[in-house]
């Protein structure tokens, strides 16, 4: 590839970043949290079975008989939505490949377990406790050094409520608590 293929390739990459992190794709990027949970835990299915309600809805995808609400835990201090603009302004200004790139940040990497954040979406008072027992918690894991130690689940995690508690991790799914009436594909 030419200099200038490579620029234009990372640009379209980029403007295609920008589209998928925005608001109008947050049911895009939910879709796709619970398709690759589904695909993890070998559940067959079809993308039109994913289906995203009404953005007013504490349901963020319905699958079957799963009502998922999707929680993202991100790396500490996260400001995606200025990442991803400046790796498009990067992208839209560059004229050598090496201007593609923003300067290196050397970072202390510090280990941090996910179950305190999993616990914290467990007990967010937006959801009351009806609400709860017909969803189901999703949190897509996206922190680069979180650990989850199953020997180590907090056992508040059962009582909080949620029809399951599920968390996607890298190529790892794991269902952490899934009630008696929680899918079966969950409790399975």
């Amino acid at each position: 590839m030419t200099e200038a293929e490579i620029i234009e390739h990372f640009r379209r990459a980029r403007q295609e970043q920008a589209r998928f992190f925005s608001n109008a794709a947050k049911p895009e990027r939910e879709r796709w949290v619970v398709a690759e949970f589904l695909k993890t835990l070998s559940v067959t299915f079809s993308d039109d079975e994913l289906v995203s309600p009404n953005e007013s809805d504490d349901i963020d995808v319905v699958f079957r008989d799963a009502n998922f609400q999707v929680k993202e835990l991100p790396e500490p201090n996260c400001l995606r939505s200025s990442e991803v603009r400046d790796d498009l302004k990067r992208a839209e200004t560059a004229t050598k490949p090496m201007e593609l790139f923003g300067p290196l940040v050397a970072t202390d990497i510090v280990y941090e377990d996910a179950y305190p954040s999993i616990q914290r979406f467990a007990s967010d008072s937006r959801y009351p406790p009806a609400s709860r027992a017909k969803l189901d918690l999703l949190v897509y894991v996206t922190h680069h050094h979180a650990v989850v130690n199953r020997a180590n689940q907090p056992s508040e995690l059962s009582p909080s409520g949620w029809r399951s508690i599920s968390c996607l991790f890298g190529k790892h799914a794991y269902v952490l608590v899934a009630a008696n009436d929680a899918p079966t594909f969950l409790r399975a």
